[in-house]
């Protein structure tokens, strides 16, 4: 059978299928042009990547030994190799190995970062890597991710996953890198900033158990907000502080203003007023003791000027030094009064009245002034009041009166001109133990030619005694 277009090898036609595949096949083959630029690029590609895998395993051998020697901290051996390989290699070479190196010593420093933060790694081997690192003058230490690592260091303390002393040592250690002072300092500044803060907030919780809310609040206000472990903790005791201050701080102010210190009741309660400044039973009691601080408040002046004018001395020739005192519920001040330099009387002044008192007891007293009032310290270390003439003339009388002691007149003598009327072999200041001056001397007239008998009462006590036989008696 025939088939059009078909021719055998017998001069017959082929069919069309083959003659199109062996023509499809004709086409696909390469003319020797083409395939001679196909496998050039075939070569240059080859060549390239051959390049490419010799250049990233060049060096590997001596970087290996460099680094193994670091990481074991055998510095001494790490150095002396790397000297002998600037020897060897030509300057172009050690260039290339260093550029290596510095990427590999990079790397290290990065993952010694971490372990650093994990505590894996201890301070003194980080420190001696970076001090070995700064022996190689020409390695080259990235900056940005070391400084990354110190960011990373005071974010960690910040947020308390690392304490202040490893985030310190860390940022410390990277500091001594050559170049990496000044950019790390941002970052050191930071973890003080934050130890600063967290000291402050410890103080204050202090103060807070101690009941000193005042000063516990002072130190919770100055807790950074960008601490972040702690900012949140300062702000809830810091709000504690102001409702538990309320009642204690009122409770407070009242026991100073009891003892005369309304200076520090009316501190008191201007730092509750701060917090509470509409509360009207804070205004009204802060009103009260700013009242009384204002009333019962003597200076050094005031002091002075009393003392002053009672015993008619000009101011300016004495010094004072005041202390407030509180006696009997009552405020008053003491003071040393001074002249040259020394001491010539010790007083006691009344906030309220301003009555002025002179010290005198037994052992000490000093120059007395007309219708003078007297104060002691006794024996327990309290002020006592002396009574006065009057009183003293009272009680002699009274005590007479219940003797049956009849006396046409009973008058006052100075303690000097006493003696002549003991009628007593003894002198006075013997029979009353040197302590003639807290007594006041009387006089008992019984008439014109009857004589007179001698009378003295204790300033401190008000008892009465008479000089009978060489002896003090109490009547």
């Amino acid at each position: 059978m025939k088939i059009d277009g078909w021719v055998n090898d017998f001069g017959e036609k082929e069919p069309d299928y083959k003659k199109r595949k062996k023509q499809k096949k004709k086409r696909n083959l390469p003319k020797f042009e083409n395939l001679s630029k196909f496998s050039i690029i075939k070569i240059v590609v080859a060549v390239l990547l051959v390049f490419a895998i010799w250049n990233h395993f060049r060096y590997y051998s001596e970087i290996n030994h460099m680094m193994d020697y670091i990481e074991s901290r055998q510095y001494a051996i790490a150095i002396d190799y790397y000297s002998s390989l600037e020897k060897e290699f030509s300057e172009g070479k050690m260039d290339r190995f260093n550029a290596k190196l510095s990427r590999k010593i990079n790397k290290f420093l990065e993952n010694t970062g971490d372990d650093f933060f994990k505590g894996s790694i201890s301070k003194e081997k980080f420190t001696g890597f970076v001090n070995m690192v700064n022996s190689l003058d020409r390695i080259t230490v990235k900056s940005e991710k070391l400084l990354e690592q110190c960011k990373k260091a005071a974010d960690m303390y910040s947020d308390g996953s690392i304490d202040y002393e490893t985030a310190k040592s860390f940022v410390d250690t990277i500091s001594a890198l050559q170049g990496m002072e000044v950019g790390t300092e941002e970052y050191r500044q930071d973890i003080e900033f934050i130890y600063d803060s967290r000291m402050l907030y410890e103080q204050g919780y202090e103060y807070q158990k101690k009941f000193q809310y005042s000063q516990a609040i002072e130190n919770y206000e100055k807790v950074l907000e960008k601490d972040k472990k702690y900012y949140k903790k300062a702000e809830e005791n810091k709000k504690e502080c102001i409702e538990k201050m309320y009642d204690y701080y009122i409770q407070e102010a009242a026991l100073a203003a009891k003892g005369g210190n309304y200076q520090v009741a009316t501190e008191y309660m201007e730092y509750v007023k701060k917090y509470y400044p509409d509360d009207e039973k804070v205004e009204k009691i802060l009103k009260d003791y700013q009242k009384k601080l204002d009333e019962y408040t003597l200076g050094s002046d005031d002091i002075k000027n009393i003392y002053c004018k009672a015993v008619d001395i000009e101011p300016e020739e004495i010094t004072v030094s005041p202390l407030p005192q509180m006696v009997n519920g009552e405020k008053y001040y003491y003071a040393e009064i001074l002249k040259d330099g020394k001491r010539i009387n010790e007083v006691l002044i009344n906030a309220e009245n301003k009555k002025l008192y002179l010290y005198k007891d037994g052992e000490r007293s000093y120059k007395d002034i007309d219708n003078a009032n007297f104060f002691r310290l006794n024996t327990n270390g309290e002020i006592e009041f002396a009574i006065s003439k009057k009183d003293a003339t009272e009680n002699l009388k009274n005590e007479l009166e219940k003797k049956k002691r009849v006396y046409k007149k009973v008058e006052e003598i100075d303690s000097d001109k006493a003696e002549r009327y003991s009628k007593s072999d003894k002198k006075i200041s013997e029979m009353l133990n040197k302590k003639e001056n807290t007594y006041f001397f009387f006089i008992g007239n019984k008439g014109f030619l009857r004589g007179k008998d001698l009378y003295c009462v204790d300033m401190y006590s008000g008892a009465v005694y008479s000089f009978e036989n060489n002896k003090l008696v109490l009547i």
